[in-house]
């Protein structure tokens, strides 16, 4: 009788559990799953987005192809920041506030970034210098099967900024589950 009531009570709650996940921010997905690329891209309560309504297939459009299908569950990684050179000339005419920007890459096959998208933001200012810092990064690219391929990373980027100090760069590039 418990085991049937555990049972009943864990079919209960998948609905609110899938509601949940539907929620979660668009950077923490693996987009090396074709399945993933067509989700509507999803920001944190209170963040301004730049890209409403649309999917990370809609944004990235051809540039980015569909992916064969992993042969295995673990057969696939994600594309990651692998370096990042940031002068002071790219921090320059940002606004004395400090802000946040979630962005995504899209990465070719041999780690090169080809496009970057700002998707949202807490403040405005800020998507110019996250495009021309993360155009300029080196990225580990995707893989399926063992073989690189055309992906996106995920990107959160903090700006701290001071009246008297300019702004200095905190990085966050994975996906919390990638720690």
């Amino acid at each position: 009788m418990r085991t049937v009531l555990g049972f009943a009570l864990a079919l209960s709650m998948l609905p609110a559990l899938s509601a949940a996940q539907e929620k979660e921010p668009s950077t923490i997905r693996d987009y090396s799953l074709n399945a993933n690329r067509d989700l509507p891209i999803r920001c944190w309560k209170g963040q301004l987005a730049r890209a409403p309504g649309k999917t990370m297939g809609e944004l990235f459009g051809d540039a980015w192809p569909a992916q064969p299908e992993p042969a295995a569950p673990d057969a696939h990684s994600r594309a990651r920041l692998k370096s990042l050179r940031v002068g002071r000339e790219k921090l320059r005419g940002l606004p004395m506030q400090s802000g946040l920007v979630v962005a995504a890459v899209l990465v070719d096959a041999e780690g090169k970034a080809l496009k970057v998208e700002p998707l949202c933001a807490t403040t405005e200012g800020f998507d110019m210098a996250v495009k021309r810092i993360y155009l300029r990064a080196e990225y580990v690219p995707a893989t399926v099967n063992g073989k690189p391929v055309t992906s996106v990373a995920g990107i959160i980027q903090r700006f701290d900024c001071a009246q008297n100090e300019g702004c200095r760069i905190a990085t966050r590039a994975d996906a919390p589950g990638d720690r």
